[in-house]
Formats: structure tokens, C-alpha cells, sequence
């Protein structure tokens, strides 16, 4: 020891005595302090005995036995004892107690010390520090770490005779959590003082577990497994926009579960992880949860189909994927609205589907084949499928063309046969065989059928199983003669009008046989000698009139004679229409004769050789006209 830590030995030793010092007097008096150290601010219980009873006493406390700190008095009882408590209000040092003339005490008032740690909550496995400041220089401390009920945790090394000092200690993993003590020992005089100092230890914050993401509407919802902890105070959420980023700081709740309603919809996802902190003022908090991470989904902006594959059969049902996204491409998962469909056949079926959570997957059936189909579905916004094709699904039956026809007996019909799948989608034309009813006199060559006997044929076609059967009427060779008769509108009298006659089959397109005759126009006739007996349409066609057509004319032995009437002119350009373009040619041509430059014969449609405004007022009257009339 240094000579100078001896000197300061000496001085604590004086100004702290630890037992209680009563002197008492020559009469018996006797006075005394409960203790005999005291820190300021301490109550000092001084009792007295051996006075004469019922007595009031003087009481002084004197410092180093000459400064007077203190005065006041006391009253005696029956017994001549008193008792009296005085607050220690004065700073470090000795003090004498009297009472009366010659009872005295002694007592000092001196800090026990004060102990402190570095925090006030700990986690278990850290280290903290213990430190002492104000004990009396020379006793030697005992340091631990005890329970309040006295279970000593910890013992530290230190054994200090310094006022001052500081040691570490280490909390252990199985710790309980709690108060605990910083305690320091130390004695003076045969006398024990005891310092603490409380402190908490908590539990590590435990890592939140099933972190779980829900994506929504330009918001994410996430849900975790509750932490246990007594001193549980909440959780964080942190989030980043790339997988095991940088996180952000988003919010903190009490409860297992939070809403982002800042995670507006982007090209891409949010990650994020949670952790828990407990309720000291340090909030320690926990490590990263498990990472979750969620698409949320903008304003609907259009539908999207999967790609349909090709071909599709007509009339087999096949799935159609189609999801509700936003202009990222995002499944709005809360889209649960309906919509209707609809192809580029008209045949689609249903026309109506839900969609669930985003996504449609309705089973639809097309009954027409073709090529390039494409699927619209309509609901708020609009989306199409890829162009597919739709082929047959297998022959189901067979058509014959003509159905009904008629020909002079020795003419041939020529037939078409096509084939159609169950829903009527054509397969194409096919190459047939035919039977007929009757067989006499009958030749099949192709799809050509001729028979030299008049009366009536059914003519069958067969095709893979398939059957379709036609008429074909067959007329007698009988020759007739034909008279028509007609006049031209506005014709002049020197007018020879040239007529191209055609024959039809009733209703038919194509001219059995066609004549070209020439007439005066104002009163035309002609006759047809030796035409076949039977029944025709008949259509008459002057170049510069709209053409004229008589239905159903029956020829039998014998003159039939047909009048065709007035025909009206104005067709300049001879395409069986009275309209602008006739006009056209008229009025390149007005006022201009035959073999002047820019005549034209087409608008002269009376034929008296000029344009001019007869010809005008006769185009006129049959301005948007159109043949056969």
C-alpha cells in the first residue's frame, strides 16, 4: 500500500466509525444513534434513557466536536426515556449528539457508495458492466450479480479498496428473464453495507417464422407466426423491390399481420421480410424473417388470351385461357366480372363465362370450319385470341346439284356433288358415282347423265356411304317454231335494230343455244323454226336497249308466238343498267352525226344518225332502269 492510500486508510476510518458511540453520564444518563454511519438525507433515531421523567431536555449535534449544526429539545417520559428522529442534513464527516449537560453520542455521515450498470435491460448472452462511485476509500468490496430473492448469478473478480471501480459480467444464455441485482459488499468495523443496483434481462427478440404475402390491388397484405416474448413490443416490415436486396423501413404493428397500401403495381414484385422487438427502451429488435414477395396488380387494362392451338374441330368442345391483367401484364387476381365471346364464324358457344380471381377458363365449342378464326372476349376492357383453324369433324352427308332440272331427251345434265360434316360445314366437292331410276337407254359418264328417252329420272349420287338423289325431266325431241315480236323505243323509221335471242332452262343462268337477228327496229319479228319442243325462258337484248325476258314459255307443235313489247333504250354502254355512266357517253357524244369526229352510235338511241336531245330525253326516261325487264 502507498503511503498515500494509507493516509486516506486513516481518514475514512475516522470520520466513518461504524458502531454507535453513547457515553453516559455520572447520574446514569445514557443517549445513543442507531447507527453509527449515516448517508445524507438519512434519518438519525437517537434514543435516550436515565433522565429524570417528565423533563424537557436540550439537544445539540456538533461537527468535529466545535461546529454547531444542530439544536433542538426533547421531552422525557414517566421513565425518563425519550426517543427522537433527525435528518441528516449536513455534509461528510463527525458529529457529536448531546442531550442535557453530560450525555453524548457519536456518529458519522458518510456515502455507502452508489452502484450503476451501462443499461438498464439486457438480452441474455451480452456482457455488461458494473460501476461503483462514492464507497470509502480501504474496505474491500465484494462484487456479484444476484435475484431479488438472493440467488447469486454472477460473482465478478474485483475485490477493490477504491471509492471508484468497474467490472464486467456476463449474462448467461440461461438466464430467466427478469430483475436482476448488481450488488456490492463491503464492512467497516465488524459492520456489513450492502449497495444494489436493479437491472432487467429480456430474451433475444425471437425471428418472426411463415411470413405469407397476398397480392392486391396496388396494395400487398402479409400475415406471420406470432413471436413469444414477455417483453414482446411489436414488429418491423421492411421491403425491397429486388429479391434479397436492400430493404426498406415501411412501418412497424403489434399485431401479426400488415397491409402496404403504398405497393403500387410496377413492372416487376416486391420482397419483404419482418422482424420483432421487444418493449425496452432499447427496442431490440430481431433478425429477418423468412422473404416473401407478391406481384400486386394495377387498374384492369386489357384481357389476355393463352395461345390457342391449331386446328380446333368443328363441333368438339376445347379450353380457352384467358386472364384479366393490367398494363404490366399482372393478373388482377380480384377481377371476378363477366364477359362475353364471340368468334369470327358466329358459332361459338357459350357466349357468356365468369371470370375467377383473374382467370377465365371456359370450354367453348365452334361448329363452323374455317380458317384464321379469332375469338373475341368483351368485358370492361377487350382482349382477342390468335387466328386458328377450325376444320370438319368427318362426313355427314352428301348434296346433289342440279336438284331439279329438265333437257331435251338426248342432252346431257352434268351434276356437282359436294360433302358436308355433321354441322354443315362444307368438305368440298367429290367425285361421285350415280345410279338412275330408270336405267333404259341411260349413259353415265363422270358426272354427266344422258338418256335418249323423254320422261322422268331420279339420278342418285354415292359417296363413302352417302347418298343424295336429283330429278331430271326429259323432254321429246319435237320440233316447234317460235314467232317474237317487239318494237323500239323512239326508233326512227330507218332503224335496223340488231337482237341477240337467248334460250334458258326455266330459271337457269346459262343459254341452252343464242341467235343474233337483225330487224327494223320500229316493228321487229322473227321466226325460229325447228326448236324442241319444250319450256324456256326467253331473254331478247338490243345493244343500246335494257333487255327484256319472258319466263316459262312453253313450245309444243306448232308456231308459239311471244311479244316482247316496247324495249327501252338508254343502255349506252350495254350493261343492262340505265345510269350515270350511260350519260357519260351521251354527253361526250351530244350534238355530234354520223361521221363527224366523237360520234358515238351508242348514244344515238333512236338511230337517226345525231346526238341530240331526243336521245337525251329517251335515256332519261329510263334513268335507273336496269334489265331484264
Amino acid at each position: 500500500m502507498t503511503k498515500r492510500a494509507f493516509i486516506w486508510l486513516l481518514v475514512a476510518l475516522l470520520l466513518l466509525p461504524l458502531a454507535p458511540v453513547p457515553r453516559a453520564s455520572a447520574t446514569g444518563e445514557i443517549v445513543s444513534t442507531d447507527k453509527a454511519g449515516y448517508e445524507p438525507g438519512e434519518t438519525i433515531h437517537v434514543t435516550g434513557s436515565g433522565f429524570t421523567a417528565w423533563t424537557q431536555l436540550p439537544l445539540t449535534i456538533l461537527k468535529d466536536g466545535t461546529t454547531l449544526v444542530y439544536t433542538n429539545q426533547v421531552n422525557t417520559d414517566q421513565t425518563g426515556a425519550f426517543a427522537t428522529g433527525i435528518l441528516a442534513a449536513w455534509g461528510y464527516g463527525n458529529y457529536t449528539l448531546r442531550v442535557g449537560t453530560t450525555a453524548s453520542a457519536t456518529f458519522a455521515i458518510a456515502s455507502a457508495g452508489t452502484l450503476t450498470t451501462d443499461l438498464l435491460y439486457y438480452l441474455v448472452g451480452a456482457t455488461g458492466a458494473l460501476a461503483g462511485t462514492g464507497f470509502p476509500f480501504g474496505p474491500a468490496k465484494s462484487l456479484a450479480i444476484v435475484r431479488p430473492g438472493g440467488e447469486i448469478k454472477y460473482v465478478l473478480t474485483t475485490q477493490t479498496i477504491d471509492s471508484s471501480f468497474s467490472d464486467t459480467f456476463l449474462i448467461g444464455l440461461d438466464w430467466e428473464p427478469g430483475i436482476y441485482w448488481g450488488r456490492a459488499v463491503y464492512e467497516m468495523e465488524s459492520i456489513s453495507r450492502t449497495v444494489t443496483t436493479p437491472f432487467t434481462v429480456a430474451p433475444i427478440p425471437p425471428i418472426p417464422t411463415n411470413l405469407h404475402t397476398t397480392a392486391g390491388h396496388n396494395q400487398v397484405s402479409l400475415t406471420w407466426n406470432a413471436v413469444t416474448n414477455p417483453y414482446q413490443g411489436g414488429y418491423k416490415v421492411y421491403r425491397s423491390m429486388v429479391s434479397s436486396g436492400s430493404y426498406t423501413y415501411l412501418g412497424m404493428t403489434t399485431s401479426a399481420g400488415y397491409t402496404d397500401s403504398t405497393a403500387v403495381a410496377f413492372a416487376g414484385s416486391y420482397y419483404y421480410v419482418v422482424t420483432s422487438f421487444d418493449n425496452t427502451p432499447y427496442a431490440h429488435e430481431s433478425g429477418n424473417s423468412n422473404e416473401a414477395s407478391a406481384t400486386p396488380w394495377g387498374d384492369i387494362h386489357h384481357l389476355s388470351f393463352a395461345t390457342v392451338s391449331s386446328p380446333q374441330m368443328a363441333g368438339v368442345a376445347f379450353p380457352i385461357n384467358i386472364t384479366a391483367q393490367d398494363a404490366f401484364n399482372h393478373t388482377a387476381a380480384g377481377y371476378n366480372n363477366p364477359a362475353f365471346l364471340s368468334d369470327t364464324t358466329g358459332t361459338i358457344q357459350p357466349l357468356l363465362f365468369t371470370f375467377t380471381n383473374g382467370v377465365g377458363n371456359p370450354d367453348v365449342t365452334i361448329t363452323k370450319a374455317q380458317t384464321g378464326v379469332i375469338i373475341t372476349a368483351t368485358g370492361s376492357p377487350t382482349g382477342t385470341s390468335n387466328p386458328f383453324d377450325v376444320v370438319f369433324d368427318g362426313l355427314s352427308s352428301i348434296t346433289i346439284s342440279p336438284t331439279n332440272s329438265t333437257k331435251v331427251a338426248g342432252v346431257a345434265e352434268t351434276y356437282t356433288v359436294n360433302a358436308f360434316d355433321i354441322y354443315g360445314n362444307p368438305i368440298g366437292t367429290v367425285t361421285a358415282t350415280f345410279t338412275t331410276v330408270p336405267t333404259t337407254g341411260v349413259t353415265i359418264t363422270g358426272n354427266q347423265v344422258t338418256a335418249s328417252l323423254a320422261g322422268d329420272y331420279a339420278v342418285t349420287a354415292h359417296y363413302n356411304g352417302q347418298t343424295a338423289t336429283a330429278t331430271l325431266t326429259l323432254l321429246p325431241i319435237v320440233p316447234s317454231s317460235l314467232t317474237i315480236s317487239f318494237s323500239l323505243q323512239g326508233a326512227a323509221t330507218s332503224y335496223t335494230a340488231t337482237f341477240a335471242v337467248s334460250f334458258f332452262e326455266p330459271g337457269g343462268t346459262s343459254p341452252l343455244f343464242s341467235q343474233t337477228l337483225t330487224t327494223p327496229a320500229q316493228a321487229g319479228s322473227f321466226t325460229f323454226a325447228g326448236v324442241t319442243a319444250g319450256t324456256y325462258d326467253i331473254k331478247i337484248k338490243e345493244g343500246r336497249a335494257l333487255s327484256a325476258l319472258r319466263t316459262s314459255v312453253v313450245l309444243d307443235t306448232g308456231t308459239t308466238t311471244v311479244n316482247f313489247g316496247e324495249q327501252r333504250v338508254g343502255d349506252a354502254n350495254g350493261d343492262d343498267v340505265v345510269n350515270i355512266l350511260d350519260f357519260a357517253l351521251l354527253k361526250a357524244s351530244f350534238g355530234k352525226s354520223t361521221g363527224q369526229p366523237g360520234y358515238d352510235p351508242r348514244a344515238d338511241f333512236n338511230g337517226d344518225g345525231t346526238v341530240n336531245a331526243t336521245d337525251f330525253v329517251l335515256m332519261k326516261s329510263n334513268f335507273g332502269r336496269w334489265g331484264p325487264l
